[in-house]
């Protein structure tokens, strides 16, 4: 950590602009320290993986996402490990100062939160960052279609399920009334489904406006076959028999809690920044809160018949490595860690 800016900008320089991998034995720790953090962390976020591989088998989108974060990449790590073990890490250290150097060619971004009185003195401090670099575009090396792996086995002793349906992004006028959606199949329904006459540790259902895809989950599970007839099940309680206008109050004010949680003044900075450079303007984000605050129980009713009943939903599940036969019997490829 830096002091000040003046030696935030020395170091900026000296350690990025001139950064060296050559140290063959410190890779090797770091990607094996990588690789055990992701392997003993599965059990801890079952629930999260399980939902990244279903949705991978939903959209594109969502499958670069899982193979960027989810247990593809722990399986990638796995077995770099292996292969620095066999063969050094001297490939590996190659290709990151490849990467380091197309990196370093783009333009450099600095987000700064201060006092207005010290403005001139951190620009003027920064000042030597900026130069002129040379375009440098990063591609995929080929396109990447939807996974079909929904059953990945690992050492666990328990189920981590969830079902994917195909939805809407945070732009389309249906966007909140599936989170509200989310919400109620939680609170009246998959808790005591699951969670209390199944056994699981919880269960619950999401609406990722991010990448259009609405997610059932359980955690720590002792059912698999049980669990999925009750994501499907919820879907048909919520058409057919959900009838209490306070159901969607609970969910809207659980949504709109959770939007308004405090954080502190350089956090807030820090979230207004990421979101207006994702185009998640303010004023796109007061037209979601007024939408939250219009749905009804017949609009949850609706986008729950239009995309989850008559929606095509994707398992995935993970599970202990013993569990390949239920795998089979479920039309699942499955995958081993």
């Amino acid at each position: 950590l830096a002091s000040n800016t003046e030696d935030f900008s020395a170091l900026v320089a000296d350690t990025w602009k001139n950064a060296d991998f050559s140290d063959e034995h410190r890779l090797a720790d770091l990607v094996g320290q990588l690789a055990m953090r992701r392997l003993q962390g599965i059990t801890g976020n079952g629930h999260g993986l399980a939902m990244q591989a279903a949705a991978a088998r939903v959209n594109n989108k969502a499958a670069l996402s899982n193979q960027l974060s989810g247990l593809p990449l722990t399986k990638q790590l796995k077995a770099l490990q292996q292969n620095i073990t066999e063969s050094g890490a001297g490939a590996l250290a190659e290709s990151l100062q490849g990467l380091h150097g197309k990196i370093i060619q783009k333009p450099t971004e600095l987000l700064i939160v201060q006092d207005a009185n010290s403005t001139e003195r951190h620009q003027t401090a920064l000042a030597g960052l900026r130069g002129d670099y040379a375009a440098t575009q990063f591609q995929l090396a080929e396109s990447l279609n939807k996974s079909d792996v929904g059953f990945w086995l690992v050492d666990s002793q328990v189920n981590f399920c969830s079902l994917a349906f195909p939805t809407v992004n945070q732009l389309h006028p249906d966007a909140p009334a599936l989170a509200v959606a989310a919400g109620i199949l939680r609170n009246g329904f998959l808790h005591t489904a699951i969670r209390e006459q199944g056994g699981a540790y919880g269960a619950g259902a999401s609406q990722d406006s991010s990448l259009a895809v609405f997610k059932f989950y359980s955690y720590r599970d002792p059912r698999i076959e049980g669990t999925m007839d009750d994501f499907r099940s919820s879907i048909d309680w919520l058409i057919n028999e959900a009838k209490d206008e306070s159901l969607v109050e609970q969910s809207i004010l659980g949504i709109i809690g959770s939007m308004d949680r405090p954080g502190s003044p350089a956090g807030e900075a820090k979230i207004n920044h990421h979101a207006l450079k994702a185009g998640r303007t303010y004023a796109r984000r007061q037209q979601y809160r007024a939408g939250l605050l219009a749905v009804t129980l017949q609009d949850v009713k609706r986008v729950a018949e239009v995309y989850l009943k008559a929606g095509d939903g994707k398992m995935a599940v993970v599970a202990p490595k013993a569990s390949k036969e239920t795998a089979v019997q479920l039309g699942l490829n499955s995958e081993e860690l």
